[in-house]
């Protein structure tokens, strides 16, 4: 807005000294001529020929030439200072969109970064969720299966008592399980061979433990970093090694799983 008041006052003022002039110019010419005596600058006679009076004529509008020549070089001068200064606040506003944009574009790139922060805690959560939920389905069923200790170490109940008194808590329960599971193994690693061979044995139930152990080391890589370091502590891959090397020891086709 202020650019346009601009352009038309300087326009107009010079348009109007040029018109002022011209005015004032041509009115003394013709009082001059009205006035004037023979001999006089503006003096015509009749028996002037047309080629002089256009002689005349040109003399008397050369002075008005230089001048419309000088008001428009004004004008012309005060049209590129007025387009340099668009140009210039062209390349200001250019400027503060070029600037707004790499805000908008930095503001995006720390809502997408939040988003996917929320995103992999959501997935973390869920991951957290279906480990609980596997971790305690591996505890259950070694309680329901592997209730009591026998009497003695035998061939014929395979993890027998493992699930025996089992803490409560999901954690504890889960960290006594491992413990147990690989003493066992040990244990009857150091016996084996003096045990009383007997009958076939049945270990579906080992198997089955087994599948779900591998069901939940399946998701040991995908949790939260403070599930991933408990389940370190609980060393559950050496636990999953000591029921298959308890397993390698029998013989016994299996049958189907325990539900």
């Amino acid at each position: 807005m202020k650019s346009s008041i601009g352009r038309g006052t300087g326009f107009s003022t010079w348009v109007n000294i040029g018109l002022a002039i011209t005015v004032l110019y041509f009115g003394g010419c013709i009082v001059a001529w009205y006035k004037g005596g023979p001999g006089h600058f503006l003096t015509i006679p009749d028996t002037m020929s047309l080629e002089a009076f256009s002689s005349v004529l040109t003399g008397v509008a050369a002075p008005l030439a230089f001048l419309w020549l000088f008001v428009a070089t004004m004008v012309q001068s005060q049209e590129l200072a007025l387009q340099r200064h668009q140009i210039e606040q062209n390349r200001q506003v250019a400027e503060g969109q070029a600037a707004s944009a790499e805000r908008t574009a930095d503001f995006i790139g720390t809502q997408t970064e939040l988003l996917q922060q929320q995103m992999r805690l959501h997935q973390l959560e869920q991951a957290d969720g279906a480990q609980s939920v596997r971790q305690f389905n591996v505890i259950e069923f070694c309680r329901k299966h592997f209730p009591t200790f026998p009497p003695m170490p035998s061939r014929a109940f395979p993890f027998g008592g493992i699930g025996h008194e089992l803490s409560e808590d999901n954690d504890i329960g889960l960290q006594m399980l491992c413990g147990r599971i690989r003493e066992y193994d040990e244990s009857i690693g150091l016996v084996w061979d003096d045990l009383p061979k007997g009958g076939p044995v049945d270990v579906r139930r080992v198997h089955e433990l087994d599948r779900r152990l591998v069901d939940l080391c399946s998701v040991a890589s995908t949790v939260s970093p403070s599930r991933m370091a408990f389940l370190d502590e609980c060393e559950l891959v050496e636990t999953l090694a000591a029921v298959r090397s308890v397993l390698a020891r029998y013989d016994v086709p299996v049958t189907q799983p325990v539900q």
